[in-house]
């Protein structure tokens, strides 16, 4: 451990000299997690359980929930990348990973939904990037683009969308850098945005800035799924603001997490 410390000081020592951007980006992430820890409330929502979620989203949405959800690709893909397996990865730590609720229900909207384009922020080992990707090329159509900008770790940015097979890689774009300075930049060269996953820095602050960037690009029929949003109201203010067709929170069993689900549908 102390040897790993050792190699990420030396790195960061690097990166202030060769790449000062990327250092005071991470300087300024810190500074925020630690603000937010000071400042932020968690946030009491209600919550669904994941039958309740797939049966509102059979609902609004149609089609066969069960039936997607039991496709061959799904299982398949599930089991070649044995989700929780810790040995898999030095650099990024297994905790980044997306949780396998999270990576079924970018599946079954990717499916239903059927986007054009698809942006994620927070990639880490590519757990939900290749359930997304599995997705899209079920349907015949649609590209993803990733932003993700890897931990400071010895090994860490040759291990980000490592899960993600090699056959899957044909509809993905792989962007380097925190969603700041990449985001705005990405979606302004982009079509309308089908589905919008945020999984990269839980702040209140950042959140919101994120969700402030997509929200004016969604298509006509689009969803916005954010990750592990009880440690502030982000994702509770932007729903109440912004023209939904529903919204939801997905309660994860087990862990003391949940999953924010925005649709907007056409009438």
């Amino acid at each position: 451990m102390i040897r790993s410390a050792g190699l990420r000081a030396w790195q960061a020592v690097r990166l202030i000299s060769s790449a000062p951007h990327e250092a005071w980006t991470r300087i300024a992430v810190k500074a925020e997690v630690w603000l937010d820890r000071m400042v932020a409330k968690r946030t009491a929502y209600a919550r669904v359980d994941w039958r309740q979620a797939t049966g509102a989203l059979q609902d609004v949405l149609g089609g066969s929930i069960d039936s997607v959800l039991g496709e061959a690709e799904l299982a398949e893909l599930a089991s070649r990348l044995e989700l929780r397996e810790p040995s898999h990865a030095s650099g990024i730590p297994a905790h980044h990973d997306g949780d396998p609720y999270l990576a079924r229900l970018c599946y079954l909207l990717t499916r239903l939904l059927r986007p054009d384009t698809v942006v994620e922020t927070g990639t880490a080992r590519g757990v939900t990037t290749a359930h997304i990707l599995a997705a899209l090329e079920k349907n015949g159509n649609g590209r993803l683009h990733s932003v993700d900008l890897p931990p400071l770790r010895p090994g860490a940015a040759d291990e980000v969308g490592m899960f993600v097979p090699q056959n899957l890689r044909g509809r993905w774009s792989l962007h380097r850098g925190s969603s700041r300075k990449v985001l705005p930049g990405l979606l302004a060269g982009l079509g309308p945005v089908g589905l919008f996953v945020h999984d990269s820095l839980h702040t209140y602050r950042h959140m919101r800035w994120e969700f402030g960037q997509v929200g004016p690009r969604l298509a006509p029929r689009a969803a916005v799924v954010a990750d592990d949003i009880l440690a502030n109201a982000a994702f509770g203010e932007w729903t109440r603001r912004t023209d939904l067709t529903t919204s939801f929170v997905i309660g994860q069993a087990g862990k003391d997490s949940a999953i924010g689900v925005g649709l907007r549908l056409p009438p």
